[in-house]
């Protein structure tokens, strides 16, 4: 029984979709400057940290 079927082609297409739209953004970034593009990694990991925990049922505060 095999209830899971794999479409390569769709996913391929949305993880390069992704891509393109990561090396945008990066691009975007790099043209912020050096200080910019740190509080936005700075941030990115915060919420990434803070929701981390809410899914573990610890809830932290964000600032």
């Amino acid at each position: 029984m095999d209830r899971f079927h794999l479409e390569r082609k769709a996913i391929n297409a949305v993880f390069g979709e992704a891509k393109l739209m990561q090396g945008k953004i990066i691009g975007q970034m790099n043209t912020l400057g050096f200080s910019a593009k740190e509080e936005a990694t700075l941030t990115a990991l915060t919420l990434d940290v803070v929701k981390s925990s809410e899914i573990e049922g610890e809830l932290l505060n964000y600032d």
